[in-house]
């Protein structure tokens, strides 16, 4: 999916529930394999916000 398409579900989402897009630099298809370091800290700080945000 690329990043437009991406954009458009988390506006459709945004409404119901946390939702962000991140783009992970030098990714590719595989993107938690290609920047395997870059993918786990995105990862972890959406988590951390999204928990942050929870009612």
């Amino acid at each position: 999916m690329d990043s437009e398409d991406g954009q458009k579900v988390v506006d459709w989402l945004r409404p119901y529930q946390y939702a962000a897009l991140r783009k992970v630099p030098g990714a590719g298809h595989q993107v938690f394999m290609d920047n395997s370091a870059a993918f786990n800290s995105i990862l972890i700080d959406s988590i951390t916000l999204g928990m942050q945000l929870e009612p």
